[in-house]
């Protein structure tokens, strides 16, 4: 089967730049983070003169509000992850429908789209994570015994493996998600259908998914480089020194990551729509059996 893999991956960039509509979907996972600014807002506010110990006390005396801060957590997370969920199935969704030709995708046409595919989505992410669970285990089992052969020096090695590991279970998940949107699939079988297609095409999704994780992951670091590089250096000073980190210090961090998370949230948005878009062209030109369109769309000006 003939397979261009620079015309797979043009092809993914185009349609992520033409129908940029599709960013706010990736940006989810970082804009649901804004749940969480309770938790940035009042740590820093609460470290006083007395640290921690004021903070501890303080968490005593009112036990009846800590609880309900809590149950807010919960709900935030739930929220949240519900929303996540939506999220990439309308990201599935709208890739599917533009590498079909269509030329206008509508914000709630495919937030409607997609209901209808969020419990197999949901299933196949349920199926994967038990599948990781149980990787997981057999590595950690694996990795004591070599570790415990070779005095430590193996331990390294059988970490190594869990890269490509990741990158497998990775493809996977998303050849799921659009034979879920694009084929109609269960959960069980669109899973199955990503599998098969890893083994069958295992030198093809390799390269594609190394390809497209070093084009997002890179350049997600350099960009989030200058917020996380302070943090560290906070950590360091204040695990050497013994101390609770400076209060204003970390109130001015916390700003500057919340006035950073609209940048990191639109970079995020652009990177998981670049991907998504690949892979569903990638599962499409392997499982269609006719030849692939070769009209290729111009990027917007």
């Amino acid at each position: 089967m003939d397979f261009d893999f620079s015309e797979v991956l043009s092809r993914g960039w185009q349609i992520t730049w033409k129908h940029k509509l599709l960013w706010i979907y990736g940006a989810l996972p970082v804009l649901m983070s804004l749940f969480f600014v309770p938790i940035f807002l009042i740590v820093p506010f609460g470290l006083t003169t007395d640290g921690a110990a004021e903070l501890v006390n303080w968490v005593e005396n009112h036990s009846a509000l800590v609880m309900v801060f809590y149950l807010l957590m919960f709900v935030s997370t739930l929220l949240s992850l519900a929303f996540r969920l939506w999220g990439t199935a309308a990201l599935t969704v709208g890739a599917v429908r533009a590498e079909a030709g269509e030329e206008k995708l509508g914000f709630l046409e495919l937030l409607r789209a997609s209901l209808p595919h969020l419990p197999n989505i949901l299933g196949a992410l349920l199926l994967v994570f038990v599948a990781v669970l149980v990787l997981m285990v057999v590595f950690f089992v694996c990795s004591m015994v070599v570790g415990f052969i070779t005095l430590g020096i193996g331990t390294m090695f059988v970490q190594l493996l869990m890269y490509p590991l990741y990158l497998g279970i990775w493809i996977v998940l998303e050849q799921a998600q659009a034979a879920i949107v694009a084929d109609g699939l269960s959960a069980l079988d669109a899973v199955q259908r990503g599998w098969d297609l890893l083994k069958a095409h295992i030198a093809k999704y390799a390269l594609i998914g190394v390809v497209v994780y070093l084009a997002t992951a890179v350049v997600g670091f350099l960009l989030i480089l200058p917020v996380m590089l302070p943090m560290w250096l906070l950590m360091f000073r204040s695990v050497m020194l013994e101390s609770m980190p400076d209060t204003r210090f970390l109130t001015i961090l916390t700003v500057i990551a919340l006035v950073f998370t609209p940048v990191y949230a639109l970079f995020t948005g652009v990177a998981m729509t670049f991907a998504r878009a690949t892979f569903v062209v990638t599962y499409l030109r392997l499982t269609r059996a006719s030849e692939a369109p070769k009209v290729l769309l111009e990027p917007a000006a």
